[in-house]
């Protein structure tokens, strides 16, 4: 009788092992990404250095820089859930990126007009599905903007 109950036992057991796992393997979601192409068009005669935790970006007067990032999204990808190039790696606060414009520092923050944290200041374009493009533009008013470096 005790060999029957547990082969019954092991049964019911076996089975509920495996629901739990298809359970589990059936809950996850899938996880999408999206694309960004960001460039920063230097229409300045200065040098421009963007600095934040170990990375560096520079740009030499009239010149371009083309930054590449993977980012995480949903299934469906619309230009605003995307971050700035500088977001996705940087793990300090706003303030800690430095954008220095031919010697003279651009304050720099999330809701600025003039901003290279501040996604709604760039130019966007469609190139795909799961690809946005990106123009940021620095002019000769944001030279004129910048400050004297602390």
């Amino acid at each position: 009788m005790k060999t029957i109950q547990n082969k019954i036992w092991m049964r019911f057991l076996a089975l509920g092992i495996f629901s739990i796992i298809i359970l589990i393997y059936s809950c996850k979601k899938a996880q999408y990404t999206q694309n960004g192409v960001f460039i920063l068009n230097n229409q300045t005669p200065h040098f421009i250095k963007i600095s934040y935790s170990d990375e560096i970006f520079e740009i030499s007067p009239n010149g371009i820089l083309a930054i590449n990032r993977i980012q995480s999204s949903s299934k469906r990808v619309n230009v605003d859930n995307y971050v700035d190039p500088i977001a996705q790696t940087r793990n300090e606060p706003f303030n800690k990126v430095i954008v220095n414009v031919g010697g003279k520092c651009l304050n720099t923050s999330k809701i600025s007009e003039n901003s290279i944290i501040n996604i709604k200041n760039y130019i966007s374009e469609k190139i795909d599905d799961r690809t946005y493009k990106f123009t940021y533009t620095f002019t000769e008013a944001d030279y004129n903007r910048a400050v004297i470096c602390p």
